[in-house]
């Protein structure tokens, strides 16, 4: 079984920091792909028709989901939130909200609207959009506000990498978009459908190829230090599986102090071997969000008086858990589904790329 992070929104992945960090720390990266769509994908993409040529790139079909297990429980989330949106543009102030967000996605990708696939959609979703009239049609594709668009695909990622196969996490360089993935509550005494306890790590420090590495390189680095960078990945893999089923508080900060001495050590060694490969690289930091397991621990945070969580940022940590450096991990509430959230429990679900130009890998080692 391999590790794969799949990329949302688009199809294409951005040729960028994020890619290459990826590339870097999983065996594969993998976009949601209709069938239809694939020739054209690598005849305009050249990075990763050869990325998929060996084995780096996977696409993930869409119709995977529309006969898996997980269709009912996709579309009812996707009807629940699409009725959720149009209320909010029916009430004023949701009306004006959504277009300082127009105006914000126009400003910074020269477009409002956003086109999904026919593939994308299911068939109950496509109608219930054209219902609402939310939705156009334009031969195989369907115009959607932005927000509405950024909402249904990343329900959607989330849906595909349960259906996968592999083992599947989503991730994404549109930070901004976080929130419409799994939508901030407020934590609360009294434990509610959508307002789920969850571990928001942040790893720090982690080294990352420059852009002026190619992808060829950084694969050639991978076939050689394979069994090192394996190790390194498993060992944030098992940190995440700790510290979801930790019972206690105590133990929770127990194992990060644990983790934090061994992913300086592992950090070290990997920008070694870079420094000692030729590869050019900087330090940066991936968000991981994981949920809890152990029913003492849910009982226990759920407790806690919290506040909105903005920006995907921490904004709570247990005393004494935050620690400064290599990791730090707070405990925020987030919505998610309770059938999600038993199938995603054993595994970091979401990570996020944040590239931190705080100076060259040489100067940290």
């Amino acid at each position: 079984m391999r590790r794969t992070i799949m990329y949302y929104p688009s199809i294409e992945i951005p040729d960028g920091n994020w890619f290459r960090n990826a590339l870097l720390y999983w065996d594969e990266v993998s976009s949601i792909v209709p069938r239809s769509m694939e020739r054209d994908l690598y005849s305009n993409n050249r990075i990763i028709s050869e990325l998929n040529d060996e084995g780096y790139y996977r696409p993930i079909h869409p119709d995977y989901l529309m006969s898996s297990e997980h269709l009912p429980d996709f579309e009812k989330e996707c009807v629940r939130r699409i009725k959720s949106y149009k209320k909010m543009l029916e009430n004023p102030k949701g009306r004006i909200n959504t277009r300082i967000n127009s105006i914000q996605s126009n400003n910074s990708s020269l477009k409002s609207n956003y086109f999904i696939h026919d593939d994308k959609l299911s068939y109950k979703i496509k109608n219930l959009l054209e219902r609402e009239d939310l939705m156009t049609r334009r031969e195989q594709w369907n115009e959607l506000d932005n927000r509405l668009a950024i909402i249904y695909m990343s329900t959607l990622a989330k849906y595909i990498a349960l259906s996968d196969v592999h083992q599947t996490v989503i991730g994404t360089d549109q930070i901004k978009d976080i929130n419409d993935v799994y939508p901030v509550k407020y934590a609360s005494k009294k434990a509610g459908k959508y307002k789920t306890p969850v571990f928001n790590i942040l790893f720090n420090y982690l080294p990352t190829p420059s852009s002026d590495v190619s992808y060829n390189k950084i694969i050639k680095f991978k076939i050689k230090y394979k069994e090192d960078l394996l190790s390194f990945r498993n060992t944030i893999n098992d940190f995440e599986k700790k510290i979801s089923n930790c019972p206690t508080e105590t133990e929770l900060k127990e194992e990060i102090v644990k983790f934090k001495e061994v992913i300086e050590k592992g950090t070290r060694e990997t920008t070694r071997m870079l420094k000692g490969a030729g590869v050019s690289c900087f330090l940066s930091s991936v968000r991981s969000v994981i949920n809890l397991k152990s029913p003492t621990m849910l009982a226990t945070l759920t407790g806690i008086a919290g506040n909105e969580l903005l920006n995907f940022s921490p904004s709570m940590s247990l005393a004494g858990v935050g620690i400064a450096g290599a990791v730090d991990v707070s405990v925020n509430y987030m919505s998610i589904n309770k059938t999600t959230k038993d199938k995603l429990a054993d595994k970091g679900f979401l990570y996020l790329y944040h590239a931190r130009r705080k100076g060259i890998i040489n100067d940290f080692i």
